[in-house]
């Protein structure tokens, strides 16, 4: 009816160009301006498929015991790397899930 169209046509206002081309190519984590909660998912999704597409190949192409370091390292950096983003580039806190540090 037309309440789904008017609520559809009042969520699409929101997207801008930046956000659309962020989420239609799976890159909304790499675009720290994209905004609207829309789109908000869109980070979720382009996590997802750019794992889907990378680690198929480090399987592929890098040998058994490659892979499992890299996967271990994967592991252990990655809580790492969100403390140092945290505090080395503040413009990103919003972006990567820690809002605050006690």
């Amino acid at each position: 009816p037309v309440s789904h169209i008017r609520f559809l046509w009042l969520g699409l206002t929101q997207i801008t160009l930046p956000a659309f081309f962020a989420a239609a190519t799976y890159t909304w984590n790499y675009f720290p301006w994209t905004e609207g909660w829309v789109l908000s998912h869109c980070w979720s999704l382009a996590l997802e498929e750019q794992f889907y597409l990378i680690w198929p190949v480090c399987v592929a192409f890098l040998s058994r015991r490659t892979t499992f370091l890299l996967a271990l390292g994967i592991i252990f950096l990655s809580p790492v790397s969100r403390v140092v983003t945290y505090l080395a580039i503040p413009s990103q806190r919003g972006h990567t899930g820690i809002t605050t540090v006690r």
